[in-house]
């Protein structure tokens, strides 16, 4: 059995990673939505929406690698690679439907 620290910094490690791809993608969608939704160009407005959706998907996905990571540890072994895998698919999924929207 792993000691709590090492769960508790593979877990952030994994929160870190999801937050870093959803970060990624949600730059992504977002540059994608100012090219066809009417946005402010005036004083860098889509720029300012871009980097917003950026923050708003890194940190959505911190929270999401995190919660999915320490729901995964308490259900056994878990290794940290599966964690990151399951936790960045759920926020790509997630991120899918909302920029489908």
């Amino acid at each position: 059995m792993k000691s709590l620290l090492t769960s508790w910094l593979s877990s952030l490690g994994v929160g870190a990673l999801t937050a870093a791809a959803g970060a990624a993608c949600g730059v992504w969608i977002a540059t994608l939505a100012v090219t066809w939704q009417p946005t402010p160009n005036r004083g860098s407005g889509s720029a300012y929406a871009v980097y917003y959706a950026g923050l708003l998907a890194a940190a959505a996905g911190g929270i999401i690698g995190l919660v999915v990571s320490r729901w995964l540890a308490q259900a056994g072994d878990v290794p940290m690679v599966r964690a990151a895998l399951t936790a960045t698919a759920i926020h790509v999924a997630l991120l899918g439907v909302i920029g489908g929207v």
